[in-house]
């Protein structure tokens, strides 16, 4: 159990120093960890720099005088809260992942053959999709993290009717809702299958708890959401959008989601275990059959049906990382199966296949890592290229404008990163910033620009008149 967590945290921690070099790659990351700095620094937001959004990098926008994020407050404040603590931020997605896999593991599940939970804990932590997300700056681990607890608790409330678990359980619900609103969304299902199968006799006690432990998070949010927009019934993707909805229903939307489900289902057997999928589909089809079906077996699915409604795969991703916050759920569906998958499938399992399948998925994990821990380290060098040629000529009170892409897939607007206060050495502004601005505004700085014409060869940095 020690080495699994060990390996829980180490491994990712590696994987977000060595491999993505403490990289934000990806405009969202940045857009986090820029909000988890002005977070930490007790600000909202930042002011409003000068020229627009010439310094001012994609996923982050200029809203009158402010210079904010577009995401919810709840990963951000996770962040800031562990810098303030002096723990750094690139390595606070593995100790969550580490936390949530002690929680996957624990024996409050009922599961009771250790050496199955074990065997099971130990894919878990080696799939590319788990090590690759705990070790980048995404928000999809904490949800992941918090829906897990929230489970957890749900069932000590079963055994025990303790009020404390529903209180608990409302705090969960709540920071739920202030770091992904859509998971919330797609927890509900679960949640009142719950409700109404496992609270006969105290719905309405249980509910109270729960809504009255949760509203803190709900003001919370709708305050900032006040602040930021001018409303609190207007979320923070209104300062993209005039439209505050995640989904669509438009027919030609909802055919393109369901064809990109099986897009994702293909991505989710590359970046976990090749059989995982046919495993959960049969465990699924045998909790069915013996009418075992718990809550959060529902969870998973909802995540499913509920991206169905949401055409887009995410960008920049490891693996479908709309799923990763279920991704855990996958699993205690597995360990709760295995005892009542028949007698059958036990012996297959344990007798027949099991060892074999055990070690061909061991083989696959172990032999796929390094080369995704090769590809995305060459993306990131690829990606961080102007700021290694910045590093390279030891610029200094420079200007340097983007004017393109620095390759494998991150956009000149992406590379744009400034401080908020925009008092760094060298200054990165986004392509079409002409030089005569950036001259009047800042006549002491040479202005450099940065290109690279061919993605397969290195970019190049020169002076600016």
């Amino acid at each position: 159990m020690l080495l699994i967590l060990a390996l829980a945290v180490l491994v990712p921690a590696v994987i977000a120093d060595v491999v993505l070099d403490r990289f934000q790659n990806s405009g969202d990351e940045f857009a986090y960890f820029f909000q988890a700095k002005m977070f930490a620094h007790g600000q909202l937001w930042a002011s409003a720099p000068p020229l627009g959004d010439t310094f001012v990098p994609y996923r982050t926008w200029i809203i009158g005088d402010k210079w904010l994020s577009q995401y919810p407050p709840g990963w951000p404040l996770a962040m800031a809260a562990a810098i303030m603590a002096g723990i750094p931020a690139w390595c606070v997605n593995a100790l969550l992942g580490g936390i949530c896999v002690a929680a996957l593991l624990s024996r409050e599940w009922g599961h009771r053959d250790r050496a199955i939970v074990l065997m099971v804990g130990v894919l878990y932590v080696l799939t590319p999709f788990y090590l690759m997300n705990a070790g980048s700056y995404f928000s999809h681990m904490l949800p992941a993290l918090l829906i897990t607890l929230l489970c957890l608790m749900c069932l000590w409330y079963q055994r025990e009717r303790r009020t404390l678990a529903l209180i608990i359980s409302g705090v969960l619900v709540g920071l739920i809702g202030l770091t992904r609103y859509f998971s919330l969304i797609l927890l509900l299902p679960a949640l009142m299958y719950w409700w109404i199968r496992e609270c006969r006799h105290d719905r309405l006690r249980v509910l109270g708890v729960v809504l009255v432990s949760g509203i803190p998070f709900l003001a919370i949010l709708m305050t900032y959401q006040y602040w930021i927009t001018g409303s609190p019934f207007h979320n923070t993707y209104s300062l993209i959008s005039n439209d505050d909805t995640f989904v669509s229903f438009l027919p030609g939307a909802v055919t393109r989601g369901a064809l990109l489900t099986f897009y994702r289902f293909g991505e989710l057997t590359l970046w976990a275990v090749p059989l995982l999928v046919p495993t959960y589909l049969f465990c699924m089809a045998s909790k069915l059959r013996n009418r075992s079906i718990a809550f959060y077996d529902l969870i998973f699915p909802s995540f499913v049906f509920g991206y169905v409604f949401f055409a887009d795969l995410g960008g920049n991703r490891y693996g479908p990382r709309y799923y990763f916050e279920a991704f855990p759920m996958m699993f205690v569906t597995l360990l709760s199966a295995a005892p009542q998958a028949g007698q059958w499938a036990r012996e297959l399992f344990h007798r027949r296949l099991g060892p074999h399948l055990t070690l061909t998925s061991l083989v696959y994990l172990t032999t796929a890592l390094p080369f995704t821990a090769v590809a995305y380290h060459r993306q990131v060098v690829s990606r961080e290229e102007p700021y290694r040629l910045v590093a390279a000529r030891r610029l200094h009170d420079a200007i340097v404008i983007i004017e393109s892409s620095s390759g494998r897939g991150l956009d000149a607007e992406d590379l744009a990163r400034n401080d908020a206060d925009l008092d760094g050495s060298v200054l990165f502004a986004r392509p079409g910033t002409t030089p005569d601005q950036l001259h009047q505004l800042y006549p002491t700085r040479s202005i450099w620009a940065y290109d690279r014409e061919d993605p397969h060869k290195p970019g190049n940095l020169k002076p600016v008149p």
